[in-house]
């Protein structure tokens, strides 16, 4: 009988549940298929990205051993090149995604104050809504109850399984309607009954910003609601429209999901948000892209931008870059420069890099669906992994490689227990007062491109890039552009255009459609290419880009 464990699926907030089976060998040495992946029949499922987990475990693209400037060596040799570079390092650079548990960011956040490291998430969007959003105790299953949904953004492409509960609040006996406010078409879109607002890109925040004014919520009564719709695109008694159904209506929910790239005012989002439904006790979901952002900013508090820790490398003081689940080469392309300038590049991964000469040293770790431990739900709770999971043969979990990294810089870093991750938790304070700029930065005239979410890839694309799946379907990105526009520029279906930015230029493959705004384009987020338009790493802001575009 082979070990069948429940596990989570990592890929999303939304934390579904499936089961890994196990046999004595490991996949990565056998052709046989030991390891696979089986639905929970009690839970939601999962969705098309989630469905790549099996695949990911299995992949041949798994880092099996160390590899030391792009060959497989022993661990013995990779601990030793690991002591040497930490020992000799100046300043020490450390770049994580979301998706670790609290026990490791734990581990992560004391490694870097014993050490002196900069530490960031590579998801400044995440970080931010980290810094700023507040969590109401609102459950998913709340959703089915209610009849209205106010969302921001195209939550069904960011995390599809929410879709089971928004289709049986839709559809139900309560009949909810759906109002989603964003500045392109979406999926999300389509489940409306009496319409959308449609608002200039990357505005949400102002729209949201509105609505808690309306509220009546201190923080905004200087905020002139004129002149934040004549930012938005709309007028002030569409605010006054909407925030009279979210009020009236009793269980209304207010849900965001933000991709990078697609609203220019995080912080003031996730803040007005907080505001709106607080005055108005009502219900909030505030999404992020990776499953345990939130924790992640929570328990390990001292992150900074990427933007900063960019800079920090140019300027010299940080020598050693080590990235954990995330490629600093796919996530920051229009900073390649600067990551050459650097003396040490480590790589902590389940899976390969695009480029092995990218990294000095790769190491192996397993994914976070292969660890223990606990992470934090959207609706505020700290949740334990359902089952505990044997680490694959081989190949350590992300917290014993941390614990065997922090022994190397001669400092001893224990796994935190419940009591000391609710501890930490409970000590983070939300940072208030975001910032609103009423100056409008863009005229309406000039071509904006706005990054969208697509249902089967995740963050940067750094894992989901590399299966077959995308590999054969969607090889390459494309730009989504008004019919009237493409004519305009004599573009066409199917060619591939150049599109620039002021941060670089990179080719995608034109499909036109008839309901985008005729002066806004939209990238996927999850593609290298859409990463150097928008200039991440560079470009301290995580909205909008104004773009140029012409055929190949």
């Amino acid at each position: 009988m082979r070990e069948r464990t429940k596990r989570i699926c990592t890929f999303c907030p939304m934390n579904d549940t499936f089961f890994i089976r196990k046999g004595a060998i490991s996949a990565h040495f056998s052709a046989n298929e030991l390891i696979s992946t089986e639905y929970d029949p009690d839970g939601r499922g999962l969705c098309a990205r989630g469905n790549l987990i099996t695949e990911l475990i299995r992949s041949h693209e798994r880092v099996r051993f160390p590899i030391l400037n792009s060959e497989e060596v022993s661990w013995e040799r990779a601990k030793k090149t690991l002591q040497k570079t930490l020992s000799s390092s100046k300043r020490i650079g450390i770049i994580t995604d979301g998706s670790i548990t609290l026990e490791q960011a734990y581990i992560l956040g004391e490694l870097a104050e014993s050490t002196g490291a900069k530490l960031s998430l590579s998801n400044t969007s995440d970080w931010l809504a980290g810094m700023f959003a507040r969590t109401r105790g609102t459950h998913l299953e709340d959703i089915e109850k209610t009849s209205f949904l106010l969302v921001v953004g195209d939550i069904l492409s960011e995390h599809p399984t929410i879709g089971r509960h928004i289709l049986k609040s839709r559809y139900g006996s309560r009949g909810a309607d759906i109002c989603v406010v964003d500045s392109v078409p979406s999926r999300t879109r389509r489940f409306s009954r009496t319409g959308n607002i449609h608002l200039k890109p990357g505005r949400e925040a102002e729209f949201i910003t509105m609505l808690a004014k309306l509220a009546g919520a201190e923080e905004y009564n200087s905020i002139d609601i004129s002149l934040l719709a004549e930012r938005c695109g709309v007028t002030p008694d569409v605010a006054e429209c909407v925030f009279a159904r979210f009020k009236d209506t009793e269980g209304s929910i207010l849900i965001i999901s933000h991709t990078e790239g697609h609203t220019e005012n995080i912080p003031l989002l996730y803040e007005a948000g907080y505001k709106l439904t607080e005055r108005l006790n009502k219900g909030f979901l505030p999404f992020t892209t990776y499953s345990n952002s939130l924790g992640v900013v929570r328990v390990i508090k001292d992150l900074v931008p990427i933007s900063e820790m960019i800079s920090s490398i140019e300027q010299g003081k940080i020598d050693t870059l080590i990235c954990i689940n995330c490629c600093a080469f796919c996530q920051l392309p229009a900073a390649t420069t600067v990551l050459d300038k650097l003396a040490s590049r480590i790589l902590i991964s389940p899976i390969r890099p695009a480029k092995n000469d990218n990294y000095n040293l790769v190491l192996p770790a397993g994914f976070i669906f292969e660890s223990n431990g606990s992470y934090l739900t959207i609706s505020g709770d700290i949740l334990p992994f359902p089952d505990e999971f044997a680490p694959v043969s081989g190949i350590p979990t992300l917290d014993s490689l941390l614990l065997d990294i922090s022994k190397l810089t001669g400092k001893e870093i224990s796994i935190p227990d419940a009591e000391k991750i609710k501890e930490t938790l409970d000590s983070f304070k939300p940072m208030e007062k975001a910032e609103l700029s009423t100056e409008s930065k863009r005229p309406d005239t000039i071509l904006t491109a706005v990054a969208t979410a697509f249902p089967t890839h995740l963050g940067a694309g750094f894992l989901t890039r590399r299966t077959a799946y995308n590999k054969n379907y969607f090889p390459v990105p494309w730009i989504e552009i008004n019919e009237q526009k493409a004519d305009e520029l004599d573009v066409k279906d199917g060619e591939t255009a150049l599109v620039t930015s002021d941060y670089g230029t990179a080719c995608f493959t034109i499909k036109t459609v008839s309901d985008m705004p005729k002066n806004v384009v939209s990238l996927p987020a999850h593609y290298r290419e859409t990463a150097m338009i928008f200039g991440r790493g560079l470009n301290k802001s995580v909205g909008p880009v104004p773009v140029s575009i012409r055929k190949e």
